[in-house]
Parts: structure tokens; C-alpha cells; sequence
């Protein structure tokens, strides 16, 4: 019974992370390679396709796109180290982001960029390389994944990080998986106070 609305594009949260998330619907342009088509799309940001992201979040799934987007807005960027077949990041997307508290931060106040540490598409042949370890970075999964290994030491997602426009960390730490809307809530909002403390220097 519980399921029933979700025929119809009901919100069912209690299986997040269990079911896709809403946009990955079949109808949507995910699978087939389209996207938002006319002006619409021609009026965003490179690299920006909302069709692909939460909640109709403007995101990024180019880092060095979204800063350079970040820079020209002087704006922080949050950055959303996640996953296709991540349970915990559809859980968050699910019940944190949301909440207005959360949605309007990342919405008005950050610049998002989502990458994906389990993406198979391949990498162009001039990006592809092998570390110093011997691990062979083929994929764009791969280099998220390794980007996230080398600069915070972590290859769990998902993880959230703020950076200023030097790419420096606007908290101690980054953040992984809450269920605490509050307390994520205040990590956004002491990043951006930091940033604009830092922009005013």
C-alpha cells in the first residue's frame, strides 16, 4: 500500500537507496543521451545539466568546469563524491537535501558538482594515466575516485567537501552520510560564512 503512490512519482523515502532515484526515470533523457533541448538549455553553464542531477539542482559532473564556474560566480563549491549504485547518497538526496534548509543553500549559495567515483564511461585517451601505486586510472569513476583518495584520503561516498575558489577546505573536515537535516544544514551554512570571511581579506 505504502508503494502505491510511487506508480504516480510519489516520494517513497523509506526505500531510498534501495529504488533509483527520480531522476533516473525511464522516460527521462538519462538513458538515451538527450537533455534539456532549445534555450533552456542553451542559457546554462557548461557542463550544467539539471535534468541529470537532484532535485533540479544546476550541478556540475566536471570538476574543473564547476570551479571555473565557482571562480566567476565567487561562489564556494560543494563538492558531492557520490555514486550510481551508492544506497547512502540516495538516502541523503532523499531525506537531507530536500529540506529547505539544505535545498536552498545548495541551490542559491553553492556551485555542486557531482562526481561520479563508479562511472564506467570511458576517459578520453590524453586524460588516462597510472599512478605512482600502479593503479591504472581508465574511466571518469576512476579519476573521481582517485581524486577523492589522494585530496581526502577517503574512498567511501558519499563524502561532501566546501571549498573556496583556491580549492582549499572551508571546514575542518568533510562530511559524510547524516540523517540530521540540522546539523547538515549548519555545515552548509558555516562553510559559506567562512568563504565570505575569507573573500573579504
Amino acid at each position: 500500500i505504502y508503494m502505491i503512490p510511487g506508480m504516480w512519482g510519489a516520494p517513497v523515502k523509506a526505500l531510498s537507496g534501495i529504488l533509483p532515484p527520480s531522476y533516473y526515470s525511464e522516460n527521462a533523457s538519462y538513458f538515451s543521451g538527450g537533455g534539456n533541448s532549445g534555450s533552456a538549455k542553451d542559457s546554462l553553464p557548461e557542463g550544467v545539466d539539471p535534468e541529470h542531477c537532484p532535485h533540479n539542482l544546476s550541478c556540475f559532473h566536471d570538476y574543473d568546469l564547476a570551479l571555473a564556474y565557482a571562480k566567476k560566480q565567487n561562489k564556494p563549491l560543494f563538492v558531492d563524491f557520490t555514486g550510481y549504485n551508492c544506497a547512502n547518497c540516495r538516502r541523503m538526496e532523499d531525506n537531507v537535501w530536500p529540506e529547505p534548509s539544505v535545498l536552498n543553500q545548495l541551490r542559491n549559495d553553492y556551485v555542486v558538482v557531482s562526481l561520479y567515483c563508479d562511472d564506467k564511461a570511458n576517459l578520453p585517451e590524453h586524460l588516462k594515466y597510472t599512478t605512482k601505486d600502479g593503479v591504472k586510472i581508465k574511466t571518469w569513476g576512476n579519476k573521481w575516485s582517485q581524486l577523492q583518495i589522494d585530496r581526502y584520503g577517503s574512498n567511501a561516498q558519499p563524502l561532501y567537501v566546501l571549498l573556496d575558489n583556491n580549492e582549499k577546505m572551508l571546514t575542518d573536515s568533510a562530511y559524510g552520510t547524516t540523517t540530521e537535516v540540522a546539523v547538515y544544514a549548519k555545515y552548509l551554512k558555516d562553510g559559506l560564512a567562512e568563504f565570505k570571511k575569507r573573500s573579504q581579506k
